[in-house]
Parts: structure tokens; sequence; C-alpha cells
């Protein structure tokens, strides 16, 4: 049987009650953390849905799409878009729609936050001029962070009502079956549950993964392809500079600090990209998760540069370690891809100081802190492996 919805009911009346509820009221609302290549799909769900009255009319305005450099412009296209069963009215001025109520249905709003700042004040204006219209602006960044409140304020339609957009992992067991429907691809079990797994409540990544099982039937390198690798890529550069920092800590396991960044941690918390459980922080996205540590650790990249200095990155880090962890780092970056046995490092830890004696247990004690340090680099803590009864070797590269 073919579902109506992409999404289960309660999704439906979670995500859109607070819209209706504007919309029905005449007060503006901003939606926020809504991604730009959903806000249609989001449009023409609530228009399909019809959760609002037939006294309403929906005009999308797509600051992107369109040609809208000035209020002028934008003046034009409402009155262009505002048309009565298809038709458009006759010489209608945005200043005298008063036989419906209009919500104004502004897509990608961050256009106003830079390229585009000059048609806040209009539309602001164009809602406390106009009793039958109110505004429904949906934005991908977050605009109640200080650094955007600060100069916004002003502009109290955007701050009337604010809604988070988001969906629910739970909600996610009836995306799939919509889509692989969709796709006409019947997916096992042990599939599904891996999809769903790996993706989390991110439905982007889940069609990825179905699409790419529709096309080529290969479930050996479904979470490793070319798109969507692309579209994890995508995914980090529409974090925010403070949100991308919080990833960053959270992977390394330090703690966020006050200020920006902790508002940051708050923010994805909020937006289900982030959880606490058992007193961590965790990311809710496992492909996201593997595809940032492993841009963390690129970052990171450990070497020894030509004056015998461990570098990460272009960054030298001599002073992160030991006197006795340089040692160690050292020889096994020295002889990366082959076993460093542990009596040669004991050797090369110990080589001056003969009054320590070399034990296993002293050895392990520095292998143990060397991996503490280098997982707080963003490393994986199995960058040193032990090669039982013979010693250790670097697993790989640090990227």
């Amino acid at each position: 049987m073919k579902l109506k919805n992409a999404f289960p009911d309660s999704a439906i009346r979670r995500i859109y009650t607070p819209w209706v509820k504007a919309i029905n009221s005449r007060e503006c609302l901003s939606v926020i953390n809504i991604p730009k290549r959903d806000q249609l799909y989001r449009i023409d769900e609530l228009k399909r849905n019809r959760l609002f009255g037939d006294d309403i009319k929906l005009v999308p305005v797509d600051l992107k799409g369109e040609i809208v450099e000035d209020p002028n412009d934008l003046r034009k296209l409402i009155n262009n878009k505002h048309t009565d069963s298809g038709r458009p009215r006759r010489k209608v001025e945005v200043a005298r729609m008063t036989l419906k109520k209009t919500c104004l249905i502004i897509l990608d709003a961050d256009q106003l936050l830079d390229e585009k700042v000059s048609l806040l004040s209009f539309l602001d204006k164009l809602y406390h001029d106009n009793q039958s219209i109110n505004i429904l602006y949906l934005f991908q960044k977050n605009i109640t962070h200080p650094r955007l409140t600060k100069y916004l304020s002003p502009y109290t339609s955007l701050y009337q009502n604010i809604s988070l957009f988001r969906f629910q992992k739970a909600e996610m067991s009836h995306f799939i079956k919509f889509i692989s429907t969709s796709f006409a691809v019947k997916l096992t079990g042990d599939l599904e549950k891996a999809i769903l797994d790996k993706c989390g409540p991110s439905p982007w990544l889940i069609k990825e993964c179905v699409r790419y099982y529709y096309q080529s039937k290969d479930s050996v390198d479904l979470f490793n392809h070319d798109s969507l690798n692309l579209k994890l890529n995508i995914l980090w550069q529409e974090l925010g500079r403070d949100e991308k920092k919080v990833i960053d800590k959270v992977l390394k396991k330090e703690s966020v600090p006050e200020g920006s960044e902790r508002e940051g941690l708050n923010y994805l918390i909020k937006t289900g990209l982030l959880i606490k459980k058992y007193k961590k922080i965790i990311l809710t996205i496992p492909l996201f998760a593997n595809f940032c540590k492993k841009l963390i650790q690129e970052k990171n990249k450990i070497g020894v540069n030509q004056q015998g200095q461990v570098m990460a990155g272009n960054v030298i880090i001599e002073g992160f370690f030991s006197r006795r962890e340089k040692r160690v780092i050292k020889l096994l970056l020295q002889n990366q891809g082959g076993v460093v046995r542990r009596d040669t490092l004991g050797k090369a830890v110990w080589q001056t100081e003969v009054d320590d004696k070399y034990t296993d247990w002293a050895l392990d004690q520095i292998i143990k802190r060397l991996r503490n340090k280098l997982e707080r680099l963003g490393l994986d803590r199995h960058f040193i492996k032990t090669v039982k009864n013979q010693g250790y070797l670097l697993n790989g590269d640090s990227g």
C-alpha cells in the first residue's frame, strides 16, 4: 500500500502545528534549521494536507530563485503572485490585499541576512501596515544566535514566533518505507535497519542510500560512495563556524567553553544533531560522525618535519608530548607501516636514563598517555595499534 505522506501523521502535526497557528492568527513565524533543499517540499506538504482554512492564501516568495534586488522588485513579485483561482487580480496592490488573508512564505530567508538585508525593512513594514498579511520566514541559519539578534532585533516580525524544524529518528522508519516504495526497491530487514542506524534522523541521507541501492544493488559500498560523501560534505559546510568548533570538540572529547561555542552546543542539541547520553555528548548521525572524524584527522595529520619536530598539519606540537612520549611517537612515525618491537621502543625511551629500569608496564603507560593525547587531537585512539607479543605499529596514516 502506497503511503500518503513521506512522514507519519504524528510528525506532520508536530512540525506544522506552529506554522498553522501563526498563519490562522495572522502572526509572523520564523522557522529555523530548515535546509534550503527541504523548503519547497515542506510547503507542498503543507498545502497537500490542507492544514489551514480556505480563507487563507499562501504566496511563496523565493528570494534566491527570483530576481529580487530591492523593495520595488519584491513588491512587483508579490503583486504578480497574488492570484485568485489561478488568475492574476487586476491592478492588485500589496497595500490593498484585503479580500483574503495572505501569508507570504519567504523561501531561503537567509538571503535577508547578507545579500538582501535591505528587504527586511520592507517586509517588516508590510506586515505592520496590512491587517490581512502575515509572513512565514524559512531560515536555514539560527537567527536566535546572539551574534544575529544583536542587529536583527528591531525587525519585530522576525521574532514574533520562532519554530525550530527537525526530524526525529523514530519518524524515519515510516520515511524509509515511503522512499523504498517510491523507488520500487525492496530492502531486506537487515539492510533497512543498517540504513536507519547509520543515517539517524536524516531523511536526506536515507534517501541517498536507498537511491544508490536501487541503482546499483550494491550493499558493499552503500555507505561509502561518491554521492553520499558529497552530501556529507554539504552537511558539514552548512554548519556555522561555532557549530563546527563544537563538533570538533565533541569528537575530541574536549569540554565546550562558555560563550559562542556553548551557544552552538545548546543549539545543536535542540536540532537533534547532538544528544546527551550517559553523561556524554554524541552525534546522532553515525555516518556524519565518521565523516567529520576523517576531516579532523586529515587536518591534524601527524608527521615529522625536516628538523625532526612532531607536526599536526602545519602546526608544531612538540610541547604537547613529554620527552619520553616524543621518543616513542617519532620512532613509530619513522617506521610507519612496520612493527616496532617493544625492546626497541624501550631502548629508545630510556636511552640515556641508565638509572631508570625499563618495564613493560612503564612502556604501556607511555602508550596509553600517547593514545589519550592523540585522541584529543582528533585521531582514532587505535592509530597506535598493539601487535600481540611483538610491539606496536601505526595503523595506516592518521587520516
